[in-house]
C-alpha cells in the first residue's frame, strides 16, 4: 500500500512540475506578441524622440512639420476636392440668450449628420466657432451638453455634430451591438476595401468645417475644434488634416502610441490610421502638423490614456513650437481626475479659446442650466437611417465591394503577377526562410499525449507546433498531416485522426490562436487579436499575413527535417490563412478546407461582418477575393465537410 502511495505522490510532483514549467513558458509566448509589437512602436518613438531633440534651427523645425503633415495625411485620406456642403434646418430651439439651430447636414449624399449649432440671440459682428465632437455615447451631440452651453453662453457659435453610430445616427441596434463594437464592425468592413473608419470620421469632421464656411454669421478666420475621448481624437485629427482651423482643444486622448500598446491599451477603429506608424508617425505628429497655431492638450492624470505619454507628447512639439519662435502657442492643463472632461479641463478649454479665438472668458457658473436633449432632437423618427433615401456606411460599403468584384471580373491578372502583389500585400518573401525551434514540454489532452515544438518565427517570437508521436526531437515521418485549427490544436488534436492512414499527425497553432493566441480571444470586437491586428494595421502589416509566414515557416522546417509529402488540414477561421499559404508557398503541398470558403466580398455585404479583423488583409478586394483564389489554384486545394475532420 505505502509503495503505491509514494508513486501516486511522485506522480503528482512531476505533474505539478511540469504543470509549473509549462505554465511560464505559456506565460512568456502569451506575452512575447505583444513584446514584439511593443517594442517597435518603442523603437518608433526613441527614433522620432531623437529627431526631434537634435532639431537645432528653425528649418530643422519646418522640415519635421512638413513630414508630420504628410504622414498624416497619407494614413487619413480625405479628398482635398469635395461636394459643396448642404444642410437642411428642422427647427430652432430658444433657450435663455441662445438660439439653437436644429440641422440635417449632408455630409455624403444621401448620408445625413444631425447637427445642433448654438448661436447668440445678440451678435456684434461675424462670431468665432468652436466645432465641437463628442466621445462615445448614445446621445451624441448631447452627451456634452454642459461642455457645449458653457461655451455657447460666452458669445462663441458652437457646432455639435453627432458622430456615426451615436446619437441620431444609428446603424446597428445599439442594444446588441454597442457603439465601439459598431464602429469596428464598420471598420472590418471597409479594410477588404482599402479604407478605414478613421477616414470615415476624419471627412465627416472636415465636412462640419465645410459647412461652417458657408455660414455668414461665422468669421472663417476663428474656427477652433474641441472634444474629449473619441471627440479628442477628431479635434486632433481636425487640426492635422484641415488649415482652416486656428486653435485646437483636444481632451482625453493625447499620449504615445508607444504608451498605449505598452499599457495594452485598444483602440477604436478610427483611432488606428493605416500604416501611420510604419511610416515612422507617432501622436507628437498629429501635433505639431498644426503647429505653429495654437494648441492645448487637455489631459487627466488618471485616465487609462497615460499622462506619461501625454507629458512627452507635450515636450516633443514644444521643443519644435520653441524652434518656430512660437512656444507660447502650445500648452497643457493636467487634472487630477479620472477619463472625464470635468470643469478643470472646460475652464481651461475656455480660457484658452477666448484668447485665441477673441471672446470674453466667463468662469462657470454654478446654478448651471441646460436644455433637455429631448428638445434637441433634429428628427422626427428613431434615426437618419429611418429617413427617405438615406444610406448607411454598410450600403456604400456594399456598393463599393460589388463594384470591386466586377472590376477584377472584367480584368485580366496572371498568377505570376496576382502572387508578386500578394505577397506585397500580405508581406511574405519570395523564399520562406528556415527558422529555429525549441523542444518544450509536452502537454495531455483527453489521456493523450502531445508533444510540442516552439516554432521561432522571429527572435524572441514563438508559436507552437504539436505532434501526437512520442519524440523528443524534431523528425517528423516522410508523410505528415499538418492540422490548423478552428480554436486551438491542445483540444482539436488530441483526438483527431489523419485522412490516410500511414499519414502522421501534427498541429499548429500559429500566432494568435491556441497557446500562440498572445492577448484575449480570437475573433473579438475590441480586444484579443482585435488590438493585434491594429498593431498590423498601423504598420501596414497585417496581422493575418503573420499568420500565413507563420504557415510556411512551420511547412518548411517540416520539409528540411525529412517531411517528403505534407498535406495542410484547415477548419473554421483557419481556412482563411491557409488559402493564402497554399497559393504562396515555394514548398508545395496540398490543402484541404474543412469548412466553406469564405468571401471578403460577401463579408463587406453583410450586416454582421462575420470575419475577425485580423483576418483581413488591407485592401484585397482590389486584388482577389478568397474563393476566387480556390477556383484559380484547383490543384492545390480539396474541399471537404467538416464533420470529415476525424476527431472523435
Amino acid at each position: 500500500m505505502l509503495k503505491y502511495i509514494h508513486k501516486y505522490i511522485c506522480v503528482c510532483i512531476f505533474a505539478v512540475m511540469i504543470s509549473v514549467c509549462y505554465g511560464k513558458e505559456m506565460g512568456a509566448r502569451n506575452e512575447s506578441i505583444l513584446r514584439y509589437y511593443t517594442n517597435i512602436y518603442r523603437s518608433n518613438l526613441e527614433t522620432l524622440r531623437h529627431e526631434i531633440d537634435n532639431a537645432k534651427t528653425r528649418e530643422d523645425a519646418l522640415k519635421l512639420i512638413a513630414r508630420a503633415k504628410k504622414r498624416v495625411r497619407t494614413a487619413i485620406f480625405v479628398p482635398a476636392v469635395r461636394p459643396p456642403v448642404s444642410a437642411d434646418c428642422t427647427g430652432i430651439v430658444d433657450f435663455e440668450n441662445l438660439k439653437i439651430e436644429k440641422l440635417i447636414i449632408k455630409s455624403r449624399e444621401n448620408f445625413s449628420m444631425p447637427a445642433n449649432l448654438y448661436l447668440p440671440k445678440e451678435m456684434n459682428g461675424k462670431l468665432p466657432v468652436i466645432a465641437f465632437f463628442c466621445g462615445h455615447g448614445e446621445l451624441g451631440k448631447t452627451d456634452y451638453l454642459r461642455s457645449i452651453i458653457n461655451f455657447a453662453r460666452q458669445g462663441v457659435a458652437v457646432l455639435a455634430v453627432d458622430p456615426i453610430h451615436q446619437g441620431e445616427r444609428f446603424q446597428f441596434d445599439v442594444k446588441k451591438v454597442g457603439l465601439t463594437n459598431g464602429h469596428n464592425i464598420l471598420n472590418r468592413q471597409l479594410v477588404p476595401l482599402g479604407e478605414t473608419f478613421a477616414e470615415w470620421r476624419a471627412y465627416d469632421v472636415i465636412r462640419t468645417i465645410d459647412y461652417l464656411m458657408t455660414r455668414q454669421e461665422i468669421d472663417h478666420n476663428r474656427i477652433g475644434v474641441c472634444g474629449n475621448s473619441g471627440g479628442g481624437t477628431m479635434s486632433v485629427f481636425a487640426g492635422a488634416l484641415d488649415d482652416r482651423v486656428k486653435a485646437v482643444a483636444p481632451g482625453c486622448y493625447i499620449t504615445t502610441f508607444y504608451h498605449n500598446m505598452a499599457n495594452e491599451l485598444p483602440a477604436d477603429g478610427e483611432q488606428v490610421p493605416y500604416n501611420f506608424i510604419g511610416m515612422g508617425g507617432e501622436m507628437v505628429d498629429m501635433v505639431i502638423a498644426h503647429a505653429p497655431k495654437p494648441y492645448h492638450i487637455l489631459a487627466q492624470k488618471q485616465d487609462f490614456f497615460d499622462i506619461r505619454g501625454a507629458r512627452e507628447t507635450y515636450r516633443l512639439a514644444k521643443k519644435v513650437y520653441k524652434l518656430l519662435g512660437k512656444e507660447n502657442n502650445i500648452q497643457m492643463t493636467e487634472a487630477n481626475q479620472h477619463h472625464n472632461f470635468g470643469a478643470p479641463l472646460r475652464n481651461a478649454a475656455s480660457e484658452f479659446f477666448a484668447v485665441e479665438l477673441g471672446f470674453k472668458f466667463q468662469s462657470e457658473p454654478k446654478d448651471f442650466k441646460r436644455p433637455k436633449a429631448e428638445m434637441l432632437r433634429c428628427l422626427n423618427v428613431r434615426s437618419v437611417l429611418d429617413l427617405p433615401n438615406e444610406k448607411s456606411v454598410q450600403d456604400f460599403i456594399r456598393e463599393k465591394a460589388l463594384a470591386m468584384k466586377k472590376m477584377r471580373s472584367e480584368r485580366k491578372i496572371s498568377r505570376s503577377e496576382l502572387e508578386k502583389q500578394l505577397r506585397k500585400m500580405l508581406n511574405i518573401p519570395e523564399k520562406t526562410p528556415v527558422v529555429d525551434h525549441r523542444v518544450w514540454q509536452y502537454t495531455r489532452f483527453d489521456k493523450k499525449i502531445l508533444f510540442r515544438i516552439g516554432i521561432e518565427t522571429e527572435k524572441d517570437l514563438f508559436i507552437t507546433l504539436f505532434r501526437k508521436r512520442s519524440s523528443y526531437t524534431l523528425a517528423p515521418n516522410k508523410k505528415i498531416e499538418l492540422y490548423l485549427p478552428s480554436k486551438g490544436c491542445r483540444y482539436e488534436l488530441g483526438t483527431m485522426n489523419p485522412l490516410a492512414k500511414d499519414f502522421e499527425m501534427w498541429g499548429l497553432d500559429y500566432q494568435g490562436i491556441g497557446e500562440s493566441v498572445g492577448f484575449g480571444g480570437i475573433g473579438e470586437d475590441y480586444w484579443g487579436d482585435y488590438m493585434l491586428d491594429s498593431c498590423g494595421l498601423s504598420l501596414g502589416k497585417p496581422f493575418v499575413g503573420r499568420r500565413v509566414g507563420d504557415i510556411l515557416k512551420a511547412v518548411k522546417l517540416l520539409k528540411i527535417n525529412g517531411a517528403e509529402e505534407i498535406v495542410v488540414r484547415a477548419s473554421g477561421l483557419s481556412v482563411i490563412p491557409a488559402i493564402f499559404a497554399a497559393v504562396l508557398t515555394d514548398v508545395p503541398f496540398k490543402t484541404v478546407l474543412h469548412d466553406e470558403v469564405p468571401s471578403y466580398t460577401k463579408h463587406a455585404c453583410s450586416k454582421d461582418a462575420p470575419i475577425p479583423q485580423s483576418f483581413i488583409p488591407y485592401n484585397i478586394l482590389q486584388l482577389t477575393d478568397l474563393d476566387e483564389l480556390v477556383k484559380l489554384y484547383p490543384e492545390r486545394f480539396i474541399i471537404k465537410k467538416r464533420k470529415e475532420l476525424n476527431i472523435k
